[in-house]
């Protein structure tokens, strides 16, 4: 509930090409990763979550999840915004 009063996405209008992602890191110290796709944009990192939007339109979520890997390792999951919304009205 606290990362979704922070609105991360605030500024983002979302759409069927669009897909919103938090990635829950493991106590990762490091500063936001700047690699760059056309397929999706990395926003920001959060009270150890990373919050991405994923450009259907360019690409798929195997783009994203294979620099997710790279980057923090295996030991992270992502979850889509929805799925957390869902979670948190329960």
């Amino acid at each position: 509930k606290k990362l979704i009063a922070k609105n991360p996405f605030k500024g983002y209008q979302p759409s069927d090409d669009t897909h919103w992602y938090v990635t829950f890191l493991n106590d990762y110290k490091g500063k936001l990763p700047t690699t760059t796709a056309d397929s999706y944009k990395l926003l920001s990192i959060q009270d150890d979550a990373l919050f991405s939007i994923l450009y259907r339109n360019k690409g798929q979520s195997t783009d994203l999840m294979m620099v997710l890997d790279k980057t923090f390792g295996k030991n992270v999951t992502t979850r889509n915004w929805n799925t957390l919304m869902k979670i948190a009205k329960l």
